[in-house]
């Protein structure tokens, strides 16, 4: 048996304590993790993802009739969801919404003011919400012509904007009603525009679901960068200028539609489901659209004082139409229409002559199954 090396024994001997310092350090630092372990952070959801609606927050009133408003130079500064009623005569403030991921509802109760320049403002919300109170009258009015700027406007906003209330809004005013970079849905109201420049710009879709929308524009009516739908309700306009501008489809669903306007009028597009009545004049007169729908009510549509064209469109299908040439009638007139209790004097129009006719139908649109017949 050989002897074993004095130098061999050292190399086990310093290897062996190399691997137990090596397992105390490891040992250690297995304690120290197991007395201090590490936290993993939670997620942070971005504030964009979550919309904060205006139903589980607070309800405010501003009551313009008390001298108890909060404001920062003249300025209502709402900076979170919730309700906010409006209540009274403003004649001194203006609201500026930055809620960023929020719906904000503004209740208009008896609301009256004569500020029409950037009355609201919206620079940061998800939605606002435009509540016309029940049974309530809110106006809109400038006092004077000279004290008000055509290039106003009453609402401006970067966020979706929801009309909804079985109240009334009347706006006589110039400039633009409304200003949008989001859409603008009518749910169920009942908004009067009168001597407006522009009526609703939007950059993005402008539906009207139901209620009662009349625009009286010097300009152009409704303006929109997508498309335009009309699914209930009372829909009037008369425009000098262009009275639907959509650069996307105008759709006509249901309702009863009356447009005037000195332009051509859009044709609605094809998947529209209800039938199109559109006229051309080739002068400029004050014409009248008396229209029969085989029911005990008659209406007669005036238009604007000057106006070449007329749309008319509503649920019924068999109607007579006959027009008017400055027609003198006796009855009820509400947004533009007039329901005839009596014609005085008739001027009724013909299209005998076709080459000297005093009017023509433009086009009469019936759509079924998305198929156009003319």
């Amino acid at each position: 048996m050989k002897p074993i090396r004095v130098a061999t024994i050292g190399k086990i001997i310093w290897t062996f304590i190399i691997i137990v310092i090596i397992l105390v350090v490891v040992g250690v630092i297995c304690s120290l993790k197991k007395d201090n372990p590490k936290k993993t952070p939670n997620p942070i959801t971005p504030k964009s993802e979550k919309i904060i609606d205006y139903t589980t927050s607070k309800n405010y009133i501003y009551n313009f009739e008390e001298d108890n408003i909060k404001a920062t130079d003249n300025v209502i500064h709402i900076s979170e969801s919730g309700t906010y009623k409006l209540i009274g005569n403003n004649s001194k403030y203006k609201i500026l919404i930055e809620s960023p991921s929020s719906v904000v509802k503004l209740v208009l109760s008896s609301f009256t003011t004569n500020i029409i320049d950037n009355l609201i403002e919206v620079k940061n919300a998800n939605k606002l919400i435009i509540e016309l109170e029940e049974s309530s009258e809110n106006n809109i009015l400038y006092e004077t012509e000279e004290e008000s700027n055509t290039n106003s406007i009453i609402i401006e906003s970067n966020a979706d904007i929801d009309f909804i209330g079985t109240g009334t809004l009347t706006v006589d005013s110039i400039g633009t009603f409304i200003q949008n970079k989001g859409n603008v849905v009518i749910k169920d109201a009942t908004i009067e525009l009168n001597s407006i420049d522009n009526g609703i710009k939007t950059t993005c879709n402008f539906n009207f679901e139901r209620g009662n929308l009349y625009i009286n524009s010097k300009n152009q009516a409704i303006i929109s960068n997508e498309n335009v739908e009309i699914n209930d309700g009372l829909f009037v306009i008369n425009a000098q200028n262009k009275a639907v501008n959509s650069k996307g489809l105008f759709i006509i669903n249901k309702g009863k539609i009356f447009i005037s306007s000195m332009e051509e009028i859009q044709k609605p597009n094809a998947n529209s489901m209800q039938e199109v009545l559109m006229l051309s004049f080739k002068d400029i007169r004050n014409k009248m659209l008396i229209i029969n729908d085989n029911t005990a009510s008659i209406l007669a549509f005036a238009g604007g004082n000057n106006y070449q064209h007329v749309l008319y469109s509503d649920e019924f299908k068999v109607k007579n139409y006959v027009l008017y040439d400055n027609a003198k009638i006796a009855g009820e007139k509400k947004y533009g229409l007039y329901k005839i209790e009596e014609i005085v004097e008739e001027g009724q129009l013909t299209c005998e002559n076709l080459e000297n006719d005093e009017f023509l139908i433009k086009e009469l649109v019936n759509v079924y199954n998305d198929i156009v017949k003319k």
